[in-house]
């Protein structure tokens, strides 16, 4: 178990942590628990995907469809928590946060870099594709060799 004799170290660590989660897909910071009240005060708990930490400003981003219940949830009280659990250190970060909603223009940009980026994954992809169907006849008797071998 990790332990802190300051506030500023632990935020230090916190925020670290928080941070890793965006780059690294292991740490377990990249899935906190996202918990909402429903309209009569019944906590929703949900695993998102972390998107973006900015500690400068004190901001954790995620992406939900706005048709979802936790929307709705939120909607109607914006106040919620976060959860991650860092097992490795044995520690956990608990956050009462306040969600601030953004639809619409606000978030066109973000959008057409993740356009963007899905669609230079899906030219690399088809290109891999067409270079292995290019070489499947040069490779196809070779695996018929070896599988008769």
């Amino acid at each position: 178990m990790k332990f802190f004799q300051k506030l500023d170290d632990f935020l230090d660590f916190g925020w670290a942590q928080i941070y890793r989660g965006k780059v690294d897909k292991k740490s377990p910071a990249r899935h906190p628990t996202f918990v909402t009240s429903s309209h009569d005060g019944i906590p929703n708990a949900r695993t998102l995907v972390m998107r973006r930490s900015d500690r400068k400003n004190n901001k954790i981003e995620f992406h939900t469809d706005t048709a979802s219940s936790k929307m709705l949830d939120l909607k109607r009280n914006p106040r919620a928590g976060i959860h991650i659990w860092l097992p490795k250190v044995q520690l956990q970060i608990q956050m009462d946060v306040v969600i601030e909603i953004k639809v619409g223009d606000t978030i066109i940009p973000v959008w057409k870099m993740f356009q963007l980026t899905l669609e230079l994954l899906m030219e690399l992809f088809l290109t891999l594709v067409a270079s292995l169907k290019a070489l499947l006849p040069m490779i196809m008797p070779l695996i018929i060799n070896v599988l008769q071998f």
